[in-house]
């Protein structure tokens, strides 16, 4: 079980450390996928924090940003380089949607709220095995997840069911919606 940690960046670094370990991701790759969400929002401009090349090295580069990124989000042996306020969307646009709602849920359930995404793809191509496999996956671990409260259990094992159960909930509604473009596209055929 990880542990809780009481910071906004603490929280951050978990969930892309958890993220990276699960699918055997590099600093670089994650880093360059919150450079590329970064600017494309232009916050770049507006958060007047720039990523700009000193090197032509695609390997270099992606790895001088991942090293700045990374310290950033070091609030455990670092004092003075934190990430700045202004780059949170950034790094939150850059990650993907299951990591987002879980940081965020972890960030604001202190506060008595939850994260729940009013966004969807809508996508009208046929599902595929590996899609039915993943969304049988996340409703077997909320499954499995809420088994083990029964008779009782602590605040991580209830932090983990909740957590289990909001990934189930939202693969569940991300195949509603699917299913819900799909049967409109019938009826307009």
């Amino acid at each position: 079980m990880r542990s809780m940690s009481q910071t906004l960046i603490g929280v951050l670094r978990e969930e892309i450390s958890e993220y990276r370990r699960l699918n055997r991701m590099s600093r670089e790759t994650i880093a360059a996928g919150i450079v590329e969400a970064h600017e494309r929002m232009g916050a770049d401009s507006l958060a007047n924090i720039r990523f700009e090349p000193k090197t032509l090295d695609v390997f270099e580069r992606q790895k001088v940003n991942a090293d700045r990124i990374f310290r950033w989000l070091d609030d455990e042996t670092k004092d003075g380089t934190l990430m700045p306020a202004n780059f949170l969307q950034s790094v939150l646009a850059g990650v993907p949607d299951d990591v987002r709602r879980r940081a965020l849920d972890r960030i604001l359930q202190p506060l008595g709220f939850v994260v729940r995404s009013t966004t969807s793809d809508h996508c009208s191509s046929p599902v595929s095995a590996n899609e039915v496999a993943a969304l049988i996956r996340e409703q077997g671990e909320a499954v499995a997840a809420t088994t083990s409260l029964l008779g009782g259990s602590d605040r991580n094992g209830l932090i983990a069911a909740r957590r289990e159960m909001a990934e189930a909930v939202d693969m569940g509604e991300s195949f509603l919606s699917r299913l819900d473009a799909q049967i409109a596209e019938t009826q307009n055929s």
